[in-house]
């Protein structure tokens, strides 16, 4: 189940995990004396493509349009808050589609994860998603990320960030699988989403801190096939 679509089915559910429960946290965190926070924030708080033809920065007005992204633009202001109140230095990292070895969920992942399935089975149904451009990010970029910012000094960093990772669409996903499945090269059928979400700009986070992903869209794709092709065995 996607993390929309749950919070959607039961948003009261959903407020008590990513708003009441990200509040406890922080109660922890100041009591424990820790000085530092980071946190993964997503770019569902702004809401709709402003049909601007730009990325957005961090400037731009969130607008969620979903109960998910309503609970996360109420974590950025607790975050926020205990930076005020407490002294806490909260670093909100609003990410992208995240994907890779490991993709347990579906909802805004769903289309992505039928694909690769597909061209492993060899299947050849129509493929039904969008040609919209939407931002992605490599799962091992985001802890790549993460280790980066820890080493910055305190203090030296925004209170949130944008992050791309790579842009991509679902047509280039179909045409990179079938360089590296040859042979797949299903139909397409062109659905509209129900929402587009706008493109983001880092440029605040390459200039704070110089990073980049290192991993694109074949990168990241070759790691899902390996582990489809090789599913890795839970330990007893």
């Amino acid at each position: 189940v996607g993390l929309s679509r749950s919070g959607e089915a039961d948003p009261e559910r959903m407020l008590a995990v990513n708003v009441l429960g990200w509040r406890h946290l922080l109660d922890a965190v100041v009591e424990a004396g820790i000085g530092r926070l980071f946190y993964m924030s997503s770019t569902v708080v702004l809401g709709r493509d402003r049909a601007s033809g730009k990325r957005l920065d961090e400037r731009a007005a969130r607008r969620p349009v979903i109960a998910y992204g309503m609970s996360k633009v109420l974590a950025e202001d607790l975050a926020d808050y205990y930076r005020e109140r407490h002294g806490l230095e909260t670093v909100g990292l609003r990410l992208p589609l995240v994907v890779g070895p490991g993709l347990w969920y579906d909802g805004a992942a769903a289309a992505f994860k039928r694909l690769v399935d597909a061209a492993v089975s060899g299947g050849k149904e129509p493929v039904r998603a969008s040609s919209v451009a939407f931002d992605a990010m490599h799962v091992a970029d985001v802890g790549e990320l993460i280790e980066a910012l820890l080493g910055r000094p305190a203090r030296s960093l925004a209170p949130i960030y944008h992050v791309a990772g790579f842009t991509t669409s679902y047509r280039e996903v179909i045409r990179v699988l079938g360089e590296l499945v040859p042979g797949f090269a299903p139909e397409w059928v062109e659905e509209a989403p129900a929402i587009v979400y706008p493109l983001v700009s880092q440029s605040r986070l390459e200039r704070d801190c110089g990073w980049r992903a290192r991993r694109d869209l074949y990168a990241t794709l070759a790691d899902v096939l390996a582990e489809a092709r090789h599913p890795r065995t839970p330990p007893p």
